[in-house]
């Protein structure tokens, strides 16, 4: 955990590509900033991917999309993973979207927590002998 992060689940509007399916910690300063700010609390929002992009963003002309907004997904100190809602258009989002995505992010990350604390998770023992293990 915190070493890497993966894209499992996307859903993008008609002229959207499939965004990246990974982020390594030490592979480049984007990877290492995109899992930083996964692990951390504070929303980010890009008016203007090509003119006014991050520091750590790399190759902004020429993608899909123009503007974008991103939000940690967590409950408590646990942190699931982003939320992003981007915009094939600069100045297209705004602070209300931003707000509106954190909301759900918070909803989201409350979710996957309570589903984590309900479920029952498998002892060690019964994993063991799933797995062809020794009996104790």
């Amino acid at each position: 955990e915190g070493e890497h992060l993966e894209r499992r689940l996307w859903h993008g509007w008609a002229g959207s590509t499939a965004p990246r399916t990974e982020f390594l910690r030490g592979r480049t300063e984007h990877d290492d900033e995109v899992i930083r700010f996964a692990h951390g609390e504070n929303a980010l929002l890009v008016e203007d991917l090509e003119d006014h992009p991050p520091p750590h963003f790399i190759d902004c002309r020429g993608r899909v999309y123009k503007s974008f907004v991103s939000v940690p997904v967590r409950a408590g100190s646990k942190s699931y993973g982003l939320l992003t809602a981007d915009s094939d258009r600069a100045y297209a989002l705004t602070g209300n979207h931003r707000g509106f995505l954190m909301l759900i992010a918070g909803v989201l990350g409350a979710g996957v927590a309570h589903v984590e604390a309900v479920t029952p998770k498998p002892d060690r023992k019964s994993t063991d002998e799933a797995r062809g293990g020794a009996k104790q």
